[in-house]
């Protein structure tokens, strides 16, 4: 587990540390309202990665129980027709 942990995290770290946002953050900064819009794009983007984060470890499906998931009904299931 802490091996496969160790190869996302350097993934996680490059797309993080990407150079579309710093770029994005220059050129507003470069605007007449440049601090508001430099803020407000580093918290949107802080708070899309701790979304993203947060989906991918599994926060949101804490309580869910496969287990208990039931099975397909049959007329979900494909006809012979179209198989």
């Amino acid at each position: 587990m802490g091996d496969a942990i160790g190869h996302m995290l350097t993934s996680a770290v490059g797309i993080a540390i990407s150079p579309l946002p710093l770029i994005a953050v220059i050129l507003m900064l470069a605007t007449p309202q440049g601090r508001t819009n430099g803020f407000a794009f580093t918290g949107g983007w802080v708070l899309a990665l701790t979304a993203v984060i947060l989906a991918g470890s599994g926060a949101g499906a804490a309580g869910a129980d496969a287990s208990r998931v039931p099975p397909p009904r049959p007329e979900a299931r494909p006809s012979s027709a179209w198989a």
